[in-house]
């Protein structure tokens, strides 16, 4: 498209050069078609419409880009499909989970809801009492993530997951999410400051309430070695892009969101998946202990 630009603009130019070559033959070979004062006018003229005709070319093109945009976000919300809870969920008291015991029992689960769907999982049974830690093992493609995925209700699945003695299918998405602290293994950077990034459900709040959350901010990113580097170049309200986190920082910012919606949400469940593989070996001991 720029090239386009730069073409037409160039053909603009050409054009208009090729107007100048004529009028000033016509001057110079018809002597009393036209006075000194007029030629020079019709100069001018035609340099005042050369630059607007390259900027209108510009601003078309952006325009055009613009309602291109536009026309693919209308798509986009118009054909793509939305979670929509079932009937029957009922909305759990805000002390749930309160003690963050899970079980599977018999679960399958795909990505599609079709009978024919290759399962990700099958017939999987565990039962993980509060407080223990316990860890999934297996090569890649085994069904780790999707066991994860399941338990946050985001495939389709068959048999019974239950938190607390409450089956998922019966809890609205929203709230069994928020109930969850999980650190996903794919970074997810939200375009705005380092501030958004911690908080990415609170970036419409008002600056006084952000202003509230200001300390605890400062020393969940000192308890994951972040604070030094933040501080140094320009502090939370700093465009996250321009601070140029390393694979291994950008876990450690996974990690502080992480601690700062525990520390919101008071969550019983915490979901990591492979959360320190970019990080070196004594950084990742210090974010286990």
């Amino acid at each position: 498209m720029y090239a386009i630009q730069r073409w037409l603009v160039i053909i603009l130019n050409a054009m208009a050069t090729a107007i100048v070559g004529g009028l000033v033959s016509i001057a110079l070979l018809v002597v009393n078609a036209s006075s000194q004062g007029g030629l020079g006018l019709a100069l001018m003229a035609l340099i005042y419409l050369q630059t607007d005709l390259g900027f209108l070319i510009i601003e078309w093109t952006t325009l055009e880009t613009s309602l291109g945009a536009v026309a693919r976000l209308q798509s986009f919300m118009k054909d793509t499909p939305t979670e929509k809870d079932k009937d029957g969920v009922t909305e759990q008291p805000v002390t749930w989970p309160s003690r963050g015991e899970i079980e599977f029992k018999n679960v399958s689960a795909s990505y599609s809801p079709e009978p024919d769907a290759r399962s990700t999982i099958n017939d999987v049974s565990f039962h993980i009492k509060s407080g223990e830690s316990v860890a999934i093992v297996g090569r890649p493609g085994s069904g780790k993530s999707s066991i994860i995925l399941t338990l946050l209700n985001f495939l389709y699945h068959t048999g019974t997951i239950t938190i607390d003695g409450v089956n998922i299918s019966n809890i609205p998405r929203e709230q069994l999410r928020q109930g969850i602290t999980t650190i996903p293994q794919d970074h997810v950077e939200i375009p705005g400051t380092v501030r958004d990034n911690l908080l990415p459900l609170e970036i419409m709040n008002d600056d006084k309430d952000r202003k509230q959350d200001d300390a605890i901010l400062t020393e969940i990113l000192k308890t994951v070695g972040l604070w030094d580097r933040i501080s140094h170049h320009g502090g939370m309200n700093e465009p996250l892009t321009k601070i140029e986190l390393s694979a291994g920082q950008r876990q450690l910012l996974r990690l502080a969101r992480a601690l700062m919606h525990h520390a919101t949400m008071g969550s019983k469940i915490v979901i990591m998946d492979e959360a320190t593989s970019n990080m070196d070996y004594q950084t990742a001991q210090l974010c286990i202990v």
